[in-house]
């Protein structure tokens, strides 16, 4: 709790319009020793055009025996061939003081991600391991998790269902899935997208979710993590399965 209202909200902040930066981790370490090696950002206005993006490796994680612990360590070789087509490499404090500076260039009011509890601990992990600060942002910003978004306005309508069945998004538990990967395959009828999993790539993914779901015009839950908000998509009629 003191990394989400030190770092990202604030009570009773009002804003006008102000724009959402979108951010993606992926790491290695295991769930409980989180270590980012990747980290993306994009930033969109409330109408859904990107004015900004970045992405950058960890100097600190993307090491031989780090890696090998990465849930997507058969990417290793894919990265090479990005850093050989361009892709930078920075420490982790180069990494906060340029996300930092583009939050403050560009007007953002909310910061978002696809499950953001999970970056958040991620970043918070990072936090602490590599930086020399305590914090990682340096203003306070309202947080809007796209997952419990998803699920509450998109998910969990009878089309998506439909979706879900006729293409086999259902888990062994005979819950509809509601992954960022299956709620972009529904919005734009690709039911054989899968994601690449590098942090700017998703972080796109993730901005045209959260553009379909700000041409809804409905109340976005802001400031709200929710730990299981796969079940406010399950269908009405069938009891969710743990």
């Amino acid at each position: 709790r003191n990394f989400i209202s030190n770092n990202f909200t604030i009570k009773g902040y009002k804003m006008k319009q102000k724009n959402i930066a979108i951010i993606d981790t992926e790491t290695a370490g295991g769930f409980g020793n989180l270590k980012i090696y990747d980290f993306g950002i994009v930033v969109m206005t409330q109408k859904g055009e990107i004015v900004a993006e970045y992405e950058s490796l960890v100097r600190e994680v993307f090491v031989p025996k780090e890696m090998a612990t990465a849930y997507y360590s058969e990417k290793i070789s894919c990265y090479y061939s990005m850093m050989y087509d361009g892709m930078r490499i920075r420490d982790w404090d180069t990494i906060r003081d340029d996300v930092n500076a583009i939050l403050e260039k560009h007007n953002v009011g909310i910061i978002s991600a696809y499950n953001l509890g999970f970056d958040m601990r991620a970043i918070k992990s990072a936090q602490t391991k590599y930086s020399k600060h305590d914090k990682f942002l340096n203003a306070n910003y309202d947080i809007l998790d796209l997952w419990y978004w998803s699920c509450e306005e998109l998910l969990n309508k009878k089309t998506y269902h439909k979706f879900a069945k006729d293409n086999q998004f259902i888990t062994d538990c005979g819950n509809v899935k509601t992954s960022a990967e299956v709620g972009y395959s529904f919005i734009n009828n690709l039911p054989n997208f899968i994601e690449s999993h590098t942090a700017l790539d998703d972080c796109f993914i993730e901005a045209d979710i959260c553009k379909k779901l700000l041409a809804r015009k409905v109340k976005k839950p802001l400031n709200k993590i929710n730990g299981s908000p796969w079940r406010l998509a399950q269908p009405k009629k069938e009891k969710a399965k743990a």
